[in-house]
């Protein structure tokens, strides 16, 4: 009696040591698309990953902002290897800033020896600017503009 009375305690003992050392399910993270309110986080996870699939990957942003601090003005350049993907092009309405934006985007890419500037843009209206500002239509909605 006295021997199992002793080795009651020992076998819970490592009972629960086993149960502690044995991995942990992982939290369950809802299913489908969810909205990210603030997604700075996964945005530099997919640049890493993009960034470790396709070398010389760059991702930076051009914006505009007005003397009392307003953003006015912006747009996303993702560089690939010799072309820079131009994308989330906004301008305020309200100011007349698109064209030098985009003269600021083609400097950018030119001083990262970019050779090609890529819009995806199926707006007619924005199809348009971008044909008055040297692109030319590639497939629905891709435009391309060679920069010298």
């Amino acid at each position: 009696r006295w021997l199992a009375g002793a080795a009651v305690p020992s076998l819970a003992y490592r009972w629960g040591l086993r149960k502690l050392r044995q991995p942990q399910a992982p939290k369950r993270h809802p299913e489908g698309f969810v909205i990210i309110p603030d997604d700075a986080a996964l945005v530099q996870d997919i640049a890493g990953r993009l960034g470790a699939e396709v070398p010389g990957a760059e991702v930076f942003s051009i914006a505009h902002r007005s003397p009392e601090g307003a953003i006015q003005a912006s747009l996303r350049v993702h560089l690939v290897q010799d072309t820079a993907h131009l994308q989330n092009i906004w301008v305020d309405p309200e100011v007349d800033l698109a064209e030098d934006l985009l003269d600021t985007a083609e400097r950018a890419a030119r001083a990262r020896r970019a050779e090609a500037l890529v819009v995806a843009a199926s707006d007619p209206e924005q199809a348009a600017w971008l044909a008055r500002n040297g692109f030319t239509r590639l497939g629905s909605a891709l435009h391309t503009k060679p920069l010298p």
